[in-house]
C-alpha cells in the first residue's frame, strides 16, 4: 500500500487492506497497526458496521459464535481509534447504512 491510496475497506482475517475497492470494515485486530490506519483513512460518510463473520465474534466474545448483539463492541473499538464517542460514531454509521441500504427511520 503507498501513501496516499485510497483506502476503503478491510477483509477480516487476512490482513490485507482494500485500496480504491468497495467493501465493508470486518473488525478483526484493531491493534494492528494497518488496521488501525485503515480505520483511519475511511471516511466517516463511508463506514458501516456489522458484525457477519459467524465465528469473528469482536473481543470480549472471541471463541464464540458471532451475532448482530455484539456490534456495539465493533463500534467501541472503532471509535476508541477514531477518537470519537461512541454514541456518535453508532449515529452516524446508522445514518450511513439508511442512505445505502435506502431505509427509512422507524
Amino acid at each position: 500500500m503507498a501513501v496516499g491510496d485510497r483506502i476503503s475497506g478491510w477483509v477480516a482475517a487476512t490482513g490485507q487492506p482494500m485500496v480504491n475497492a468497495e467493501a465493508g470494515l470486518d473488525l478483526f485486530d484493531v491493534s494492528a497497526p494497518a488496521l488501525r490506519a485503515a480505520i483511519a483513512a475511511i471516511p466517516l460518510d463511508r463506514l458501516l458496521l456489522e458484525t457477519d463473520g459467524p465465528y469473528l465474534a469482536p473481543v470480549p466474545h472471541r471463541g464464540q459464535r458471532n451475532e448482530p448483539g455484539f456490534v456495539r463492541h465493533v463500534a467501541e473499538r472503532i471509535a476508541l481509534v477514531r477518537g470519537l464517542p461512541v454514541d456518535e460514531l453508532i449515529h452516524l454509521t446508522g445514518e450511513n447504512a439508511r442512505r445505502v441500504f435506502q431505509l427509512t427511520r422507524s
